[in-house]
């Protein structure tokens, strides 16, 4: 490509082909730009799960990208030269490619937008800001909304947004909410009873695939609470006792042997289990005292994000 007029920037929540970022692109003079970086993990406090599922997203649209033809410059988090965080990594690479001018949706985080405005300035370029259609209202909606009040109130803003979008309105009066009655705040902060909720569904579960996160090196592993599914810890088998403690490997869920609620955490240790540096998909068990029992999972080749 001699000379790239938009470099598209894609952020991680923005996984969208009818975006509006891409409207115009045109695979013979665009580009899209994405990246992974660890400041998106680490600005606030990011649980590893949840960083897993984020980049595996990122990377099941980057191959849709490729899938519908469009140029893609894509930086892994675990790639050579990787700068750490979106303003750097964009600076670098529009010192590269020199692009014509930069288009985006509009980012939902404020700090976002002012770094890649700031770098977009630095570098001189053209910086193209298109609304995020994902909405029901843009922001200068809502900047009109609140301009003259004294003072905001979501019950306000919301009950215009339904009569606007006809969300759960009376079919035979425009203004009035169905069922004559705009919220049920007041129902839903009492108590579900000594019955409780009735019964809950079942979490919604998917198989996984090859596109995710860089599979973890040999000893390296994730102790789940058997009752959610949910990881509780990514860790490095250390015999040295490198995590805190001699021989620790990995920290588990605490259950009540009872009710089966989570009550804490333990370590495991290599004193705890024989053979709990051997196992592979195999049930830790350990009795801590006091009527409770550790369960865990450990799974010796899993998801783990790099860096």
């Amino acid at each position: 490509m001699a000379e790239l007029r938009s470099l598209v920037l894609v952020l991680g929540d923005q996984l969208d082909l009818e975006a509006s970022a891409f409207d115009g692109f045109d695979p013979q003079l665009d580009a899209v730009w994405m990246a992974e970086v660890a400041e998106e993990s680490t600005h606030v406090a990011s649980s590893r799960p949840r960083t897993v599922m984020f980049l595996a997203a990122m990377r099941h649209f980057a191959l849709a990208l490729q899938a519908a033809g469009r140029p893609l410059l894509y930086t892994r988090l675990d790639a050579p030269g990787n700068r750490g965080s979106l303003a750097a990594q964009l600076q670098a690479d529009i010192e590269r490619l020199q692009p014509a001018r930069l288009v985006m949706t509009a980012p939902g985080d404020w700090r976002v937008l002012q770094a890649i405005k700031s770098v977009a300035g630095a570098c001189g370029a053209s910086l193209e800001i298109r609304e995020d259609r994902h909405f029901f209202v843009s922001v200068r909606e809502f900047a009109a909304h609140a301009r003259g009040r004294k003072s905001l109130r979501m019950e306000y803003f919301y009950r215009e947004q339904r009569k606007q979008h006809r969300v759960l309105m009376d079919p035979q009066d425009e203004d009035a909410p169905l069922g004559g009655q705009w919220n049920f705040d007041a129902d839903n902060r009492e108590a579900f009873g000594a019955a409780g909720p009735g019964a809950v569904p079942p979490r919604c579960t998917f198989e996984p695939d090859g596109v995710r996160p860089a599979a973890a090196q040999p000893g390296e592993g994730v102790v789940l609470d058997l009752r959610s599914g949910r990881s509780s810890l990514v860790v490095q088998d250390d015999p040295v006792g490198a995590l805190g403690g001699a021989g620790d490997i990995a920290e588990g869920i605490i259950l009540d042997e009872q009710t089966g609620a989570g009550i804490g955490t333990h370590r495991i240790k290599h004193t705890d289990s024989a053979d709990a540096l051997g196992v592979r998909l195999d049930v830790v068990e350990t009795v801590v005292g006091n009527g409770y029992r550790i369960r865990a999972l450990v799974e010796e080749h899993c998801m783990h994000v790099a860096g």
